[in-house]
């Protein structure tokens, strides 16, 4: 069974990290008058805030999943979306890993799905599985299966496109490069760094839509790499 999974992040929504981000950030140096560090605070120190908050969305210590989007072998992608704002249970992290959780619990359970499943995604072993892992131990929501996040992009549980593509050290292995090289359409005019901009605007739709774009695009290459396009 072929699980292709994508997912979508965002930095921390939680204050205390806001804070201690904000902390860290001071003036230049070569600043040194009290009236210029007070203008460098008003009008440059909350984008310096801002810029070094979004670096939280690339792991799971501090960043957070809004968009969970994964399809079983050839059958239709399964979206799971938190909309900004929203602070009902089912809306909440928790309740996306827990929904989660109990779908894919449901098809590996499935006596006519084929095992043992292969989780399929790219860059998959680098960033999606373990940071859905790292959700679930904060969430303390435990999957109840075996959710490879360890894995070695050569393990038999898991197939990473960017890695069986361009290898360790390979150079163009973005998504959208290899999509064009393979003569598939490419990611357009959305990508990861548009995403959090895109929720706190309340474009849900955009990002779901995108979300699970990329599943479809990562089962095409998947098909493509093992010769069974």
């Amino acid at each position: 069974m072929n699980i292709y999974l994508d997912i979508e992040t965002i930095p921390s929504q939680r204050e205390d990290i806001k804070s201690d981000i904000a902390e860290t950030i001071s003036h230049p140096g070569n600043i040194s008058k009290a009236e210029t560090i007070e203008k460098w605070n008003a009008e440059k120190k909350p984008a310096a805030i801002d810029s070094k908050l979004r670096e939280t969305a690339l792991g799971g210590t501090f960043g957070e999943i809004i968009c969970i989007c994964w399809a079983i072998d050839e059958s239709p992608v399964h979206t799971h979306y938190r909309k900004h704002n929203d602070t009902r249970w089912e809306n909440n992290e928790l309740g996306l890993l827990s929904e989660f959780f109990t779908e894919i619990n449901a098809d590996l359970s499935h006596p006519q799905r084929p095992l043992p499943a292969k989780w399929i995604g790219h860059n998959i072993t680098g960033f999606d599985l373990r940071f859905i892992w790292q959700r679930a131990v904060i969430q303390q929501v435990p999957p109840p299966f075996n959710l490879p996040y360890d894995a070695k992009a050569w393990d038999d549980s898991v197939f990473d496109t960017m890695h069986e593509w361009a290898g360790s050290q390979g150079k163009d292995k973005s998504l959208d490069k290899v999509c064009k090289a393979l003569g598939l359409k490419g990611k357009g005019d959305m990508d990861g760094s548009k995403v959090y901009d895109a929720w706190l605007a309340g474009e849900d739709e955009k990002i779901k839509e995108y979300c699970a774009d990329d599943v479809s695009k990562v089962r095409d290459i998947h098909n493509m790499l093992t010769f069974n396009a």
